[in-house]
């Protein structure tokens, strides 16, 4: 590699990713502050992508590439990470299926030269559709320090498009193999004293539709959350006040998993009425008539749970 200095780290885990990585990477290429280095995991891809990943690399000193057997995108983020030169001391993951907006890394910059005392900065991204249209992945929130109790409470920061930092990171050994590995993370820095900032600046393009979210499923999100807080609330470290924070928390995971099913009921029963194109668009619109029945929606979906 070339003399120039690099401050962040970029962690890309790709599986499968030979629609969308090219897309990633362009994203890197086109910021306005070039001092990233990535490090690009095959995680065992059975496609095309570890050469669409090695030509994205081609005659670049910034760009460095790798394989593994498949093991999750945990363990191919620490493989990643491990691969940085030691001179970098901050971090970030990008998906393979996701962007940077062009200003990223350098609000990325800001963020450490502005806040020197924070170890996690937390900021805003686009959701966007297959349509092409964003929406706000946070609303309505200010800059704002997260705590342990926050991050127990309620886990609105997207893992992805997160400023970390590397020596925390090492500290609590890295991402687990959990299917929430980022939310995971997050907790167990946090409560090993890492201090967090929430920035309502968007750095991050969430692509909902893309291909490997066909496989994500907000209900498998929310058994592997409960999951997490059922074992953070049994660890017996926490306060009263923290279980109280993680309890609530672990209330939402168990009726989010029945208003998901709702939900694709719902779905299924339009496609059969109106025609599949048309489907969700109705189902958007139910949902803004139900929003002042979603506490007793609630109600019911906790009284499943409970069965």
């Amino acid at each position: 590699m070339s003399g120039q200095k690099f401050t962040v780290g970029v962690l890309i885990a790709a599986f499968n990713a030979e629609n969308t990585l090219a897309r990633a990477v362009a994203s890197l290429k086109r910021q306005t502050e070039q001092s990233w280095l990535a490090v690009i995991v095959d995680d065992g891809s059975t496609d095309s992508t570890l050469d669409v990943a090695t030509e994205q690399a081609a005659n670049s000193d910034q760009i460095l590439v790798i394989r593994q057997e498949n093991q999750g995108a945990g363990a191919a983020r620490n493989f990643a990470e491990s691969h940085l030169p030691p001179s970098i001391n901050w971090c970030m993951s990008l998906d393979a299926d996701d962007e940077l907006v062009p200003e990223g890394i350098s609000l990325a910059l800001d963020g450490i030269r502005s806040h020197p005392s924070m170890d996690i900065l937390f900021y805003n991204a686009w959701m966007l559709d297959e349509e092409g249209n964003r929406r706000p992945w946070v609303t309505g929130e200010r800059e704002h320090v997260v705590n342990f109790e926050e991050m127990l409470k309620q886990s609105k920061m997207l893992g992805s498009g997160t400023l970390f930092s590397r020596a925390r990171f090492q500290q609590v050994g890295g991402y687990s193999d959990g299917y929430v590995e980022d939310y995971e993370l997050w907790l167990r820095m946090l409560r090993a004293g890492s201090q967090a900032l929430y920035i309502p600046e968007f750095m991050y393009i969430y692509s909902a539709y893309g291909e490997q979210r066909k496989t994500s499923s907000s209900e498998v999100t929310a058994h592997a959350t409960a999951e997490v807080l059922r074992d953070m609330i049994n660890s017996g470290e926490l306060s009263k006040v923290q279980i109280a924070a993680a309890s609530a928390h672990l209330e939402r995971c168990y009726y989010a998993v029945h208003l998901e099913d709702q939900r694709e009921t719902l779905l299924r029963l339009l496609s059969r009425i109106i025609g599949q194109k048309y489907s969700l668009r109705a189902l958007n619109a139910l949902h803004l008539l139900a929003r002042p029945f979603l506490p007793l929606r609630k109600v019911l979906a906790k009284r499943a749970s409970d069965r």
